[in-house]
Protein backbone atom coordinates (compact mmCIF):
# COMPACT_ATOMS: atom_id res chain seq x y z
CA UNK A 1 0.00 0.00 0.00
CA UNK A 2 3.37 2.12 0.79
CA UNK A 3 3.74 2.71 -3.09
CA UNK A 4 0.10 3.57 -4.14
CA UNK A 5 -0.07 6.03 -0.82
CA UNK A 6 3.02 7.55 -1.52
CA UNK A 7 2.18 8.48 -5.21
CA UNK A 8 -0.60 9.43 -4.42
CA UNK A 9 0.67 11.93 -1.74
CA UNK A 10 2.51 13.76 -4.45
CA UNK A 11 -0.38 15.32 -5.81
CA UNK A 12 -2.04 16.61 -2.81
CA UNK A 13 -1.97 20.15 -2.23
CA UNK A 14 -0.12 20.91 0.85
CA UNK A 15 0.91 24.34 2.11
CA UNK A 16 5.02 23.61 2.71
CA UNK A 17 7.78 21.52 1.65
CA UNK A 18 7.81 20.57 5.40
CA UNK A 19 4.40 19.47 5.07
CA UNK A 20 4.67 17.67 2.24
CA UNK A 21 7.96 15.62 3.33
CA UNK A 22 5.68 14.43 6.85
CA UNK A 23 2.84 13.42 4.63
CA UNK A 24 4.96 11.09 2.44
CA UNK A 25 6.84 9.72 5.35
CA UNK A 26 3.34 9.01 6.71
CA UNK A 27 2.13 7.65 3.45
CA UNK A 28 5.24 5.29 3.26
CA UNK A 29 4.41 3.56 6.66
CA UNK A 30 0.61 3.17 6.03
CA UNK A 31 -1.01 0.17 5.17
CA UNK A 32 -4.00 -0.62 2.88
CA UNK A 33 -6.66 0.84 5.39
CA UNK A 34 -3.81 4.26 5.18
CA UNK A 35 -3.26 3.68 8.86
CA UNK A 36 0.40 4.18 10.34
CA UNK A 37 1.77 4.68 14.03
CA UNK A 38 5.62 5.77 13.50
CA UNK A 39 6.63 8.06 16.51
CA UNK A 40 7.71 12.00 15.53
CA UNK A 41 11.46 11.07 16.18
CA UNK A 42 11.09 8.25 13.57
CA UNK A 43 9.11 11.02 11.03
CA UNK A 44 11.98 13.76 12.21
CA UNK A 45 14.48 10.82 10.63
CA UNK A 46 13.05 9.94 7.91
CA UNK A 47 12.16 14.04 7.06
CA UNK A 48 15.42 15.49 7.89
CA UNK A 49 13.36 18.21 10.25
CA UNK A 50 13.46 18.49 13.63
CA UNK A 51 10.82 17.07 16.26
CA UNK A 52 9.41 20.16 16.95
CA UNK A 53 8.19 20.71 13.48
CA UNK A 54 7.07 17.05 12.59
CA UNK A 55 4.60 18.06 15.50
CA UNK A 56 3.76 21.11 13.53
CA UNK A 57 3.35 19.77 10.38
CA UNK A 58 1.17 17.10 11.49
CA UNK A 59 -1.18 19.91 13.44
CA UNK A 60 -1.46 21.48 9.69
CA UNK A 61 -2.03 18.25 8.06
CA UNK A 62 -4.67 17.64 10.28
CA UNK A 63 -5.85 20.69 10.20
CA UNK A 64 -6.68 20.63 6.34
CA UNK A 65 -8.46 18.11 6.12
CA UNK A 66 -5.57 15.57 4.40
CA UNK A 67 -4.97 13.24 7.93
CA UNK A 68 -6.56 12.49 11.02
CA UNK A 69 -4.83 11.31 14.51
CA UNK A 70 -6.03 9.54 17.16
CA UNK A 71 -4.01 10.46 20.11
CA UNK A 72 -3.47 7.20 22.26
CA UNK A 73 -1.84 7.07 26.27
CA UNK A 74 -1.61 4.12 28.05
CA UNK A 75 -2.46 5.66 31.42
CA UNK A 76 -3.08 9.35 32.37
CA UNK A 77 0.57 10.22 32.07
CA UNK A 78 2.31 7.95 29.67
CA UNK A 79 1.56 9.17 25.77
CA UNK A 80 1.70 6.34 23.42
CA UNK A 81 2.30 6.30 19.43
CA UNK A 82 -0.57 8.12 17.49
CA UNK A 83 -2.83 6.38 15.02
CA UNK A 84 -2.21 8.31 11.57
CA UNK A 85 -5.36 7.86 9.13
CA UNK A 86 -4.05 9.16 5.45
CA UNK A 87 -7.90 11.02 4.25
CA UNK A 88 -7.02 10.61 0.41
CA UNK A 89 -6.83 6.25 1.18
CA UNK A 90 -10.93 6.81 0.58
CA UNK A 91 -9.86 8.13 -2.71
CA UNK A 92 -7.94 5.64 -3.48
CA UNK A 93 -10.28 2.66 -2.71
CA UNK A 94 -13.04 4.15 -4.93
CA UNK A 95 -10.59 4.53 -8.12
CA UNK A 96 -8.79 1.37 -7.35
CA UNK A 97 -11.50 -1.03 -5.28
CA UNK A 98 -9.47 -4.36 -6.11
CA UNK A 99 -5.75 -2.71 -5.04
CA UNK A 100 -6.69 -3.90 -1.13
CA UNK A 101 -8.91 -7.04 -0.57
CA UNK A 102 -9.55 -8.85 2.86
CA UNK A 103 -7.71 -12.01 3.21
CA UNK A 104 -10.17 -15.01 4.43
CA UNK A 105 -9.86 -15.51 8.35
CA UNK A 106 -6.93 -12.96 9.34
CA UNK A 107 -9.51 -9.92 8.79
CA UNK A 108 -5.94 -8.53 7.49
CA UNK A 109 -5.83 -6.31 4.28
CA UNK A 110 -3.35 -7.80 1.70
CA UNK A 111 -2.15 -5.56 -0.99
CA UNK A 112 -1.85 -6.41 -4.69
Amino acid sequence: MSFSATRHAWTIKVTTAKDMLVLLALAEHSDAQGECFPSTRRLAQMTKLSVRTVRRAILSLEKSGHISVERRKRNSMVQRSSVYRLSFVEILEVLDPLRATVSPGCGHSVTH
